[in-house]
């Protein structure tokens, strides 16, 4: 609670800020040297998004080609952020030239002030709300000048903002225009590249302040990488906007426009492809018992009356795209998924800043959003069912169109840097009356999708891997213990009489096998002498090699292992890779790292099979090996093949509905 003394220094400090205020002072609504300063801190999130403003104004006064140039002045580093003692040109004007119409005289100073549009009425283009120059100005300096002239006239005219410009009772006001000529760095460009400006406006943001990026270089990049984004649709419809003297390339985040950055011909595997898409046409109407604004999907075109002054309508065009692994990756890569090209890096680069969804309003791009309702209120009112972005959505892409109409259902704010959509947008979106697999359906898809097909390469990688590091002919840890424990106990393994023929027949087909090699190979025949030379290697190899464990692709329904004579009695542990033993086991041990020291569980998995394969194929009881191969092939995998599936069934429980979802919908494709 405030005491006496308390209350005693508020008036004071109150009547400190009484005595400021001049006799005449009128009380104005707004007092600009305060709230200036307060606005120039909000709003833009960067010096680009404050230059779309800019841009904005030069398209809709018609202009075909902006340049954006730049004044600078040396300085020399200090050390702090680069090479002591170099120089650096840092940014001390900004420029906006545009060859649009021009303003006729005195509206270049309405032009400055807060409001002063002229589409508040007919928002159908880029512009509406007349906030755009002084908001998107003073966010980045506190002087602006503007120079105009229309068609016909001899020179330019110059309005000026300059926040500094105040008056006693704290108001600021628009000089009045005067005649005057280009700053020297503006006419100087226009000379150097032959530009004749006959009309148009130029917007010199003087010695700005408050620029993301100070050194020309960087802002220079800094401009053509948002503007390329931003204004791709207009730019690949003849727009030309030239960045101290680059073109501005159109940067499509889809990667579907052939004049694109990074584009690749659609058509192939390894190109993007739009797997859903939707227009349609939205109307808000008032509800004539509550007075609500509500939303409507349009289905027939008598649900429009075009006489109702509160009835507004507009297209609404929805795209998502599919890129496929490769198409976009980082430095690293990616689960050791190969890139398609080498451009593979710089499309991860732009789809980094633009995952989830981008709002395109009159052919420029709004924001791109990536948080859906996804609250428990949310689903359970309807607004859809959307899914948590990761790392998967930067290989999808959303895209929403929209025309100016229904700028009050996507909640565009009047700096055009965010959308805030109506709830029932959300919901028509997600409705299956738009369509039978809604929007936040299809999005649930394709973050499944990307998800199952990278696990698919991770484990055709995996797969390849292995069978590669399978024809190694080194001893692994678990064949030398194997072969150590033969040497401790003085009994070898042997093939028993019952099967000296299996091991004759393996030999034989061994050599058969290698003479078919040579003929396939151009060679002759192998002679006596060749084949006994053959011979000798493969005993040689079951010296330096006696067990061996190896991977077979096999059906499930066949045994997990089969332990069988190889050429010259070597002992083989086939692994069966379609078991779910090996897909569920088997494979993941063969992936763990094992501390300097320790011992690979794998190993210790391949020596308990080389052991069971022993006391199988060295029994010379027939009732005993018979016993072997029925608890093998009759009891143990076929109990683990139930087992496993039932714990990958478990496993997958949350997802069937998706996978089955998924399977349809690439039957849908490829049908």
């Amino acid at each position: 609670m405030m005491n006496m003394s308390q209350f005693q220094t508020e008036y004071e400090r109150q009547n400190e800020y009484l005595e400021r205020l001049p006799e005449d002072y009128t009380f104005p609504l707004f007092n600009s040297a305060v709230a200036i300063e307060s606005q120039r801190k909000s709003g833009y999130r960067h010096t680009a998004a404050a230059a779309r403003e800019i841009v904005d104004n030069a398209i809709e006064a018609s202009a075909d080609t902006i340049h954006v140039i730049f004044d600078h002045v040396e300085r020399v580093d200090t050390g702090k952020r680069g090479k002591k003692g170099r120089k650096r040109q840092v940014v001390s004007a900004v420029a906006f030239i545009d060859n649009g119409s021009g303003m006729k005289p005195g509206l270049a100073r309405y032009a400055l002030a807060w409001g002063g549009g002229t589409h508040y009425d007919k928002p159908t283009s880029l512009g509406r709300f007349g906030f755009g120059l002084p908001n998107a100005s003073i966010n980045q300096t506190r002087s602006t000048q503007v120079f105009t002239r229309t068609e016909g006239e001899q020179s330019w005219r110059k309005a000026e903002l300059d926040i500094d410009n105040v008056n006693g009772n704290g108001s600021t006001c628009i000089g009045e225009e005067v005649q005057s000529d280009l700053p020297g760095f503006v006419q100087d460009y226009l000379v150097r590249n032959s530009i004749d400006l006959k009309r148009g406006t130029v917007v010199v943001w003087m010695t700005p302040d408050r620029l993301t990026y100070r050194r020309t270089a960087t802002l220079k990049e800094h401009f053509l990488d948002d503007f390329g984004v931003v204004y791709r649709y207009l730019l690949n419809d003849g727009l030309k906007i030239i960045v101290d003297g680059q073109p501005v390339e159109p940067t499509d985040p889809l990667f579907l426009m052939p004049k694109g950055r990074l584009y690749r011909p659609v058509g192939g595997d390894d190109a993007p492809r739009i797997v859903w898409e939707n227009t349609f046409v939205l109307k808000v109407y008032t509800d004539s018992d509550t007075g609500e604004r509500l939303l409507k999907n349009v289905e027939k075109p008598n649900e429009i009356d075009a006489d109702d002054p509160d009835l507004q309508f507009g297209r609404v065009q929805v795209r998502v795209v599919r890129f496929p692994p490769g198409f976009a990756l980082g430095r690293k890569g990616e689960a050791q998924i190969e890139p398609i090209d080498d451009y593979a890096q710089d499309r991860l680069a732009i789809r980094e800043s633009r995952r989830g969804v981008s709002f395109v309003r009159a052919n420029r791009e709004i924001e791109t959003k990536d948080v859906f309702p996804r609250s428990r209120r949310a689903k359970s009112t309807g607004l859809g069912d959307w899914p948590l972005l990761q790392g998967y959505a930067y290989h999808w892409a959303c895209e929403i169109r929209f025309d100016p109409d229904l700028d009050e259902i996507f909640g565009i704010t009047n700096d055009k840097q965010r959308v805030e959509p109506h709830e029932n947008l959300w919901k028509i979106l997600a409705s299956d009356d738009l369509d039978p697999r809604p929007l936040d359906r299809q999005l649930q898809l394709e973050q499944n999708w990307q998800k199952q097909e990278r696990k698919s390469r991770r484990d055709e990688i995996r797969l390849a891997s292995a069978r590669k590091a399978d024809k190694s002919d080194i001893p692994t840890p678990a064949e030398q213990a194997a072969v150590t424990a033969d040497i401790v106990t003085g009994v070898s393994t042997e093939a028993p009489p019952a099967r000296q023929a299996e091991v004759k027949e393996k030999t034989e087909e061994a050599i058969r096998r290698k003479n078919k090699e040579a003929k396939a190979n151009g060679k002759s025949e192998l002679t006596s002498q060749d084949k006994e030379k053959y011979l000798k290697t493969l005993e040689n190899e079951k010296k330096r090699k006696p067990y061996s464990i190896e991977y077979a692709d096999r059906s499930p329904d066949e045994p997990f292992y089969s332990p069988e004579f190889g050429p010259v009695e070597k002992v083989v542990v086939r692994i069966n890779r379609g078991h779910p033993f090996y897909k569920l086991f088997y494979q993941g041990l063969r992936e763990l790292s094992v501390p300097d020291g320790g011992v690979s569980p794998k190993d210790a998995v391949d020596y308990l099979l080389i052991a069971l394969s022993k006391g199988e194929l060295g029994t010379h009881v027939d009732e005993c090996r018979f016993w072997y191969e029925e608890q093998r092939k009759g009891v143990w995998s076929k109990e683990l093949e139930r087992g496993y599936k039932i714990l990958e069934k478990m496993e997958s429980a949350a997802e069937p509905e998706v996978e089955e979802e998924i399977a349809d919908f690439n039957n849908e494709a490829s049908g």
